[in-house]
């Protein structure tokens, strides 16, 4: 500690000044935001915690999980035939934020959508929940078009916001279906998605409605800090889109095709790597969303360790009939080790055509 009056000192024991700077004008490092460095830490050790709790908890109390993981003969083709439709469900997801870049006339051509596109789907990876590399994504757009800022971020974030909402769509009418049944606690739950869905819908639009026009509530809610970005993007978003109707539900479809295939991908997969039985088609199509929601919330990066412990979850509690303890950890892995593949192919593909584009 200095003693009283004496004024803190550089390296080169030289006196600083209030402005952070030396009497000479030279910068001096800002110290580091230690909240910060610690979140960051924290959200990189909690999948690691996730994922050793998992794997010890499997193997102690379900060792015949965790022998049929590492033992079982492998089916290539499934497994091969599971990663092209996983592969698939991804280069749809970037053709909906097109049509969505298209709909507002952007200079912003299909090729980019699908290169920034994979750019974003690995930065997932490294970033808090499913939903960071969307960040990287806004920017490298808006540098790309180097215009309409506003209207660039509102494709992002109405592109994200309808894959969110059509998980919850896509279980809601499967539960729905005849014929699909679910036993337990779990079960009571997943019937009641249609309603839930139903009244965040109404809620929604109620909202968006009220916070577009100039009231007390509007007015209110604007003087949250943390409330008052995502309000803005909300209304942005709504003044891009008032008129573009036909290209919403478009992509809206195309995310409940997007869903649709992730559900099919995880079903081969399970087909592929264990024995029977198995969870059905119709129960992947209701387990696979709950997961990629999961997956969604900005805990770890990638949503690792969330997606895995949820999947592992449903497996147990959601299938009508006994098809064994912790056998979703296998599923879970595998569709991680996929998708891993597929990020990184295709982001040094989007890099070296980068170059290739500009030489």
């Amino acid at each position: 500690m200095l003693p009283f009056g004496m004024p803190p000192v550089n390296d080169d024991n030289r006196p600083l000044t209030p402005d952070n700077k030396s009497p000479l004008g030279e910068s001096v490092p800002a110290p580091q935001n230690r909240p910060q460095y610690w979140l960051a830490t924290v959200k990189l050790l909690l999948p690691v915690l996730i994922l050793g709790y998992l794997v010890r908890h499997i193997s102690l109390s379900h060792p015949e999980a965790m022998r049929e993981l590492w033992y079982r003969p492998k089916s290539t083709p499934g497994l091969l035939t599971a990663t092209a439709i996983i592969l698939f469900a991804v280069m749809i997801s970037f053709v909906r934020w097109y049509v969505l870049v298209s709909a507002l006339k952007l200079p912003f051509p299909i090729t980019s959508a699908i290169r920034l596109g994979f750019i974003g789907y690995f930065m997932n990876f490294v970033s808090a929940g499913g939903v960071g590399g969307d960040v990287f994504k806004a920017a490298l757009m808006v540098r790309e078009i180097k215009s309409r800022r506003s209207a660039a971020l509102a494709t992002i974030f109405l592109d994200r916001f309808l894959g969110l909402y059509a998980l919850g769509l896509l279980a809601c009418i499967v539960t729905l279906a005849p014929g699909t049944h679910s036993r337990g606690e779990l079960g009571r739950f997943v019937r009641m998605l249609p309603l839930v869905t139903a009244l965040l819908t109404l809620g929604g639009f109620a909202g968006l409605i009220a916070l577009g026009s100039d009231n007390w509530l509007s007015r209110a809610i604007r003087r949250i800090p943390w409330a008052s970005s995502i309000i803005h993007d909300l209304l942005v978003t709504a003044h891009a889109y008032r008129s573009k109707k036909f290209a919403c539900l478009i992509a809206l479809c195309l995310s409940l095709l997007v869903h649709f295939l992730s559900a099919t991908g995880h079903y081969v997969l399970a087909q592929s790597l264990l024995a029977p039985p198995s969870p059905t088609y119709a129960e992947h199509l209701v387990m696979t969303p709950l997961a990629n929601a999961a997956a969604g919330l900005p805990l770890t990066p990638g949503g690792l360790g969330t997606y895995e412990m949820a999947l592992t979850y449903l497996f147990d509690h959601y299938p009508d009939s006994n098809t064994g303890l912790g056998r979703g950890f296998s599923v879970a892995l595998g569709y991680r080790l996929q998708t891993l593949l597929i990020a990184s192919i295709g982001l040094i593909c989007s890099i070296t055509g980068r170059r290739g584009h500009h030489p």
